[in-house]
């Protein structure tokens, strides 16, 4: 809110004022582009995410959004950017990103990036090397027992 005071004053030094009120309000709301849908294929990736999800929150700024490929803008100014992720499934994993930006007056618009996570990476494995054990039967293997079953 501004307030102008006007005053005039006349041959005889008479005066008078009077004041003016001016109320400024934004009542545009910024604009958020979210950056595009992201494809991850690697296990190290879901881990990543997965630690990112543990968070509620993240505060992020013009920079980050923009180098993430996404963009903001306000007409009077950026507040603060920040996002928060929400997660679907197991494998594939499906993130759910929501980016909220906030002008200098409270005004807020939002945005959602998908990240697809999918392990299509087989495990790997390496057996022990044969061993030779002098005994009578499977009851002299030590270390890992004798199983015919799967053990977990």
């Amino acid at each position: 809110m501004v307030t102008r005071t006007f005053t005039v004053t006349d041959l005889c030094d008479n005066t008078a004022q009077a004041q003016q009120t001016i109320n400024i309000d934004d009542q545009t709301d910024p604009t958020i582009a979210a950056p595009a849908t992201a494809q991850y294929r690697r296990l190290r990736y879901s881990r990543h995410n997965r630690t990112c999800l543990q968070r509620d929150r993240r505060n992020n700024n013009l920079a980050q959004l923009t180098t993430a490929g996404g963009t903001a803008d306000d007409n009077c100014g950026i507040q603060s950017i920040t996002y928060v992720d929400s997660q679907t499934g197991t494998c594939p994993i499906v993130v759910t990103r929501t980016f909220t930006v906030t002008d200098l007056c409270d005004n807020t618009a939002q945005a959602q990036q998908t990240i697809n996570i999918d392990d299509q990476t087989d495990p790997t494995i390496a057996a022990p090397a044969t061993a030779n054990i002098a005994g009578c039967g499977t009851a002299d293997i030590t270390g890992l027992a004798y199983s015919e079953t799967a053990e977990q």
